[in-house]
């Protein structure tokens, strides 16, 4: 069974709590595997990051909803892309071009899926560019950190882009940092993890981080 066929079997077309604009391929309470314990859900990947529409990418895809001007007309970059709800919204938002990132090749085609269902052709790549020099006008990261040594690889090289891209980051707080120099742009509350009926909010916010 190839690998759209495998995550059509294993997740169910839902939309996210904050963002029901946007249809997605989501591992929910009904679908065959699912767990509560998100690290031992019964499926053919360890972990399915691209499964989940995380609390951050939630609060940054709504910012975007009601902030068209961000990214219309311009090349948008995302980071840690997973379910692509971020690229999504951006490209209905009118975003010249749209390109999702994510080192599971896995959540490229993910993406890829979830993309048609709001029929978008989005571009997708599963390459490390962390570190990189890339070129875009915006760049988006939503819930992307969820340990302190991930946190301490991305967040300087997303410094260091802010120099010449707008760098907006969907913040969940899971790994404390100094945001002291960042304006906060947008605050909501979004489902926790692999919460579809948003039982349970966390606060989160949209930062726009200053260059180093």
């Amino acid at each position: 069974m190839n690998s759209e066929a495998l995550i059509s079997r294993h997740t169910s077309v839902a939309r996210p709590w904050l963002v029901p604009e946007i249809p997605l391929h989501l591992l929910t309470y009904e679908c065959d595997g699912y767990s509560p314990d998100l690290s031992t859900t019964r499926l053919p990947w360890e972990m399915p990051y691209w499964a989940f529409a995380w609390p951050g990418g939630q609060v940054l895809a709504r910012f975007l909803l009601e902030n068209r001007e961000v990214v219309q007309g311009k090349t948008v970059l995302n980071i840690g892309s997973g379910c692509a709800i971020e690229s999504i919204a951006a490209a209905q938002m009118g975003a010249r071009a749209v390109h999702s990132n994510d080192i599971d090749p896995v959540a490229t085609i993910a993406g890829s899926m979830n993309a048609q269902l709001s029929n978008l052709t989005l571009e997708f790549s599963s390459a490390d560019v962390i570190g990189t020099a890339v070129n875009a006008d915006v760049i988006l990261a939503g819930d992307v950190w969820y340990d302190r040594e991930l946190a301490d690889r991305m967040v300087p090289w997303l410094r260091k882009c802010a120099r010449h891209s707008l760098v907006l980051v969907g913040d969940a707080g899971r790994v404390p940092l100094d945001n002291s120099r960042d304006d906060t742009l947008f605050e909501a509350r979004a489902p926790f993890d692999g919460d579809i009926r948003g039982g349970t909010l966390w606060n989160c916010r949209v930062l726009k981080l200053a260059a180093d």
